[in-house]
């Protein structure tokens, strides 16, 4: 690292091309009579001694932390928005929203219901590519998961973690295949797949630490730092799924900073969770109406006529059964 190095810097462990050897603390230039240390175990940063070590390290952890709370915290990835209507869809979205295979894009149900009924016929076709009866989720042939495939080999990276879904659980024709699902799970995350993190996480967290699925171990710090990565960018249930976590292992004030950014988001479970601690002692009367206040400022801005009567529908749909 040259001297003054930045906060980039400072965040980094890769040195400084052609740069004089200094402290990755502080900044100062070795010299005769003093030797910086290597850091074990990455060996890629030198240190005074221990007392700068560990400022790096608090340094680090701050930075950590505060962008853990402040990225991610306003807006939700553009994924969870529709890609017709452009309004953020309600959580959970599979409850709110299809996924078409064709080309795929989750569109809210209102856009659905309003591009079937459109004109003298019911259309089937895909509301948003106008792929003629288009593929969702659920309904899937070989033929239909080797066009998935296609998107797979050119690296979609919403395409490897439905693949990577499906192998995981050995549906569609695929034998189970629990590896070959990390596999693309971990493809998908890093092309910037923020479900196919929160899968790789919940899939690391498991029942019991330490015990192996299928030939692949579980790892508590794995979960976590995939959590944190999909939360940061705005996912929605990796951040509730953190603030749960916090809550169970009795830090209270960081649960609460957690699921109040979820619950401001629109997720009615993180708010239920501050409702939970609220009566439990353990969150103040304050933060909970403050994010009850969020979450229904959220919910009023998802609302939109077609979505009203798309809910309509779907509840005459569920009477006439």
């Amino acid at each position: 690292y040259g001297r003054g190095p930045s906060e980039a810097q400072k965040m980094s462990c890769a040195p400084v091309d052609g740069a004089a050897e200094v402290c990755a603390n502080c900044g100062k230039e070795s010299g005769d009579a003093v030797e910086l240390k290597v850091c074990a175990p990455r060996r890629l940063v030198k240190y005074f001694g221990v007392v700068c070590q560990r400022a790096r390290r608090k340094h680090t952890a701050e930075l950590k932390e505060e962008r853990l709370f402040t990225k991610g915290c306003q807006e939700r990835p553009e994924e969870d928005f529709c890609p017709i209507c452009t309004l953020p869809i309600p959580m959970p979205m599979d409850n709110h929203s299809g996924f078409y295979l064709c080309c795929m894009k989750r569109v809210c149900h209102g856009c659905v219901v309003a591009t079937a009924t459109r004109g003298t016929r019911f259309n089937v076709d895909c509301p948003f590519c106008r792929t003629p009866a288009p593929i969702m989720e659920v309904f899937i042939s070989s033929s239909e998961l080797a066009m998935v495939q296609k998107r797979v080999d050119s690296k979609d990276p919403e395409a490897l973690r439905f693949l990577g879904d499906k192998y995981y659980f050995g549906r569609h024709g695929l034998e189970k295949d629990v590896p070959r699902a990390i596999e693309l799970w971990s493809e998908a995350a890093e092309l910037g797949s923020l479900e196919a993190h929160n899968r790789l996480a919940e899939f690391y967290l498991g029942d019991e630490i330490g015990v192996t699925a299928d030939g692949v171990a579980r790892n508590f710090s794995k979960a976590v730092r995939h959590w944190e990565e999909a939360a940061i960018r705005g996912h929605v249930e990796s951040r509730h799924n953190l603030g749960v976590r916090e809550c169970g292992e009795g830090n209270h004030e960081r649960a609460v900073k957690h699921l109040l950014i979820s619950a401001k988001m629109g997720d009615k479970s993180s708010l239920d969770v501050i409702k939970d601690m609220f009566v439990g002692g353990v969150a103040s009367k304050d933060q909970y109406a403050d994010a009850l206040k969020g979450y229904q400022e959220a919910m009023e801005e998802m609302k939109s006529p077609e979505r009203v009567e798309a809910k309509k529908r779907m509840k005459d749909m569920e009477s006439w059964r």
